[in-house]
Formats: C-alpha cells, structure tokens, sequence
C-alpha cells in the first residue's frame, strides 16, 4: 500500500507521461504540470527537487510502464514465433495506450 506522498507522485509522473506524450519531453515544464494537476510550483518540487529529477523519473515511469505492458507478458510466452507475435501485439498495445496518447 503507497502513502499518500507516493500516490501523489504517482499522479503527478502519470500527468508528466500524458504531457510529455502529446507535447514532447522537452516541453514538459514545471509550471505546465504543476497547473495540469492542480498543485503549486514548490509543491511539484517538493516531490522532485528539480526539473532534471522529474525528467529522470519520468523515463524511469516510461521504462517500468513498458517492461510491464510490453516485456513481461511477451517473456513469459513459449520460444520463437509466438513470443515474437506476443511482442509485436503489446507494442500495438503500446503504441495505442490512453496513458500516452501522442505515443
């Protein structure tokens, strides 16, 4: 069970995602997420400590999100040709996530 400290940062790297996918990684700025989820600027940095934490952390959400969506489900699946076809139908998973919709 996440406290709330957690839960919030949760939130606030699942808004990072949505951002950063429709506007790119770049773009994302402390002041646009920080309004997209409702907090003030010192609050976002209370969890991050710096716009290169967030970005940090943010790559590292993305990662574990496709290890989960993609890796794992395809890993488990039998050698050769299905888990290639497992592979390839959870990266159209991917691709078409709502999490993410600028992919």
């Amino acid at each position: 069970c996440m406290n709330k400290g957690a839960q919030t940062r949760d939130s606030i790297l699942n808004k990072a995602i949505f951002i950063a996918s429709k506007s790119g990684f770049e773009a994302l700025t402390i002041g646009k997420l920080a309004n997209s989820v409702g907090i003030s600027k010192s609050g976002l940095f209370a969890h991050f400590n710096s716009k290169e934490q967030l970005q940090l952390d943010l790559l590292k959400a993305v990662s574990e999100k496709f290890n989960k969506i993609v890796i794992k489900p395809s890993i488990k699946t039998q050698s050769g040709e299905l888990k290639l076809r497992e592979l390839a139908k959870n990266t159209l998973k991917w691709d078409n996530a709502d999490f993410m919709p600028g992919g």
